[in-house]
């Protein structure tokens, strides 16, 4: 029951779809899941540092990608982490690629119809 949204996220030549976890607690734009960074986005690397999140630190690898398509809107150049070690909830699938955070949704209106798996953006 959590909610996910398809997304594709462009960096260089390379697009890459998959499903991500709408986190608006998150304080960087897009959280990649380690493994799907790495499969999807190849030798996509930033620059390593020291994450907090509710759970403590962590070792992050800051960057960005070129755009994030999402629900029918282009966010350009956000700020991602290539590296997220949270594994996915039980529920996220095999196409499982991360969380969108907070920032991705500046100046954004995000509503989620859980019951009926729909998400409105504005």
């Amino acid at each position: 029951r959590t909610p996910y949204v398809a997304a594709q996220v462009r960096l260089g030549g390379r697009t890459a779809g998959g499903d991500f976890e709408i986190d608006t607690g998150s304080n960087t734009a897009i959280e990649f899941w380690g493994p799907f960074a790495q499969s999807a986005l190849g030798d996509a690397r930033g620059t390593r540092d020291i994450g907090l999140g509710v759970a403590g630190e962590s070792t992050i690898e800051r960057g960005h990608v070129d755009s994030l398509d999402v629900a029918g809107r282009r966010i350009t150049g956000p700020q991602v982490n290539f590296a997220d070690e949270t594994p996915p909830a039980a529920d996220a699938g095999p196409a499982y690629a991360g969380v969108i955070g907070g920032p991705a949704w500046n100046g954004l209106v995000l509503t989620l119809d859980l019951p009926r798996r729909r998400m409105w953006l504005r």
